[in-house]
């Protein structure tokens, strides 16, 4: 049976990039709780237009889309397209572990 993770999950995953890039109007940011239960913490998390499920903004992936946009300031990114990228040299507790990347729209 297929790992049907990405599909329940609130949030877009590495495995959900399996088929290849994606562009994403972006709808929102905002500070969500995240995580489980006992395990919840604040991050800020970008919505989208065309998909429900949001993307977590570490400080990495946070400083792309500043880069791609030109500013830090999220409200100047609503409307404006981003591509979403598996990148396999994402690293995760200092482990390559892979993951999603922004990249600016061609």
């Amino acid at each position: 049976m297929p790992d049907m993770s990405s599909f329940f999950s609130k949030f877009l995953t590495a495995e959900s990039l399996k088929e290849g890039p994606r562009t994403l109007t972006i709808k929102g940011v905002k500070v969500q709780d995240v995580g489980k239960d006992d395990k919840k913490e604040k991050k800020l998390v970008m919505s989208f237009e065309e998909d429900d499920r949001g993307c977590t903004l570490g400080s990495v992936r946070y400083d792309q889309a500043a880069e791609i946009f030109g500013t830090r300031n999220t409200d100047e990114w609503i409307g404006k397209q981003i591509q979403l990228v598996f990148d396999p040299s994402v690293k995760f507790a200092g482990k390559r572990v892979g993951g999603i990347a922004f990249r600016a729209v061609a």
